[in-house]
């Protein structure tokens, strides 16, 4: 499991541990900034936050927190040492295998919640998310036909439109090769009011 590589060769080299799919698109400076303002030595972790577990996971009907893991998510130094040194030792069932038929991001949520490690909301002040478990633009379009699924699990109630956003920004899922290169490029490159020549 690479969380558990990641704990052996690489524990203390960092305060912050992230995991995104490859078709995440992040927003580095806007992680770091924001985790720069977390304390590392608490139990907890951030992301797009699910407060519901889906019928077909025939997990027991709870509320339970845990993060999409196409919109990625950030553990601290301790959660991820809890998961490696108490988790994957688990043998009564709280912290399920992701080898099981469940998402990897629900089997997470489950040992997590089991290990007293807390997720924590990513929000900016105005309410705004901060990573998106789907494309950009469903958020920013509110004439799209809404994704019921996405709105009754998540835990925050989801506003469309150009207030949907955090100006911090930190991740997108679902974003093709072509339009990670547009989004790096409009990003770091265009500025705003600039003429040359």
């Amino acid at each position: 499991m690479s969380l558990e590589y990641i704990y052996t060769q690489h524990f203390n080299d960092a305060d912050w541990f992230f995991k995104a799919d490859d078709d995440t698109y992040v927003v580095v400076e806007n992680l770091m900034a924001f985790l720069s303002r977390q304390d590392p030595s608490e139990p907890v972790f951030f992301g797009f936050s699910f407060n519901k577990t889906l019928p077909y996971f025939k997990v027991e009907s709870r509320q339970m927190d845990y993060m999409s893991g196409g919109a990625g998510y950030a553990m601290s130094r301790e959660a991820l040492r809890r998961f490696v040194e108490v988790g994957l030792q688990d043998r009564t069932g709280q912290c399920p295998d992701s080898h099981l038929d469940w998402p990897e991001d629900l089997c997470l949520g489950m040992c997590m919640e089991s290990l007293g490690v807390r997720s924590k909301d990513h929000r900016d002040r105005y309410g705004r998310f901060r990573f998106l478990p789907i494309y950009l633009h469903y958020f920013l379009d509110d004439g799209m036909s809404p994704l019921t699924w996405l709105h009754e699990y998540s835990k925050y109630n989801i506003t469309r439109g150009q207030d949907c956003c955090s100006e911090s920004l930190i991740s997108i899922h679902y974003v093709n090769p072509g339009d990670m290169l547009v989004y790096d490029f409009l990003i770091h490159n265009v500025k705003v009011g600039l003429l040359d020549g």
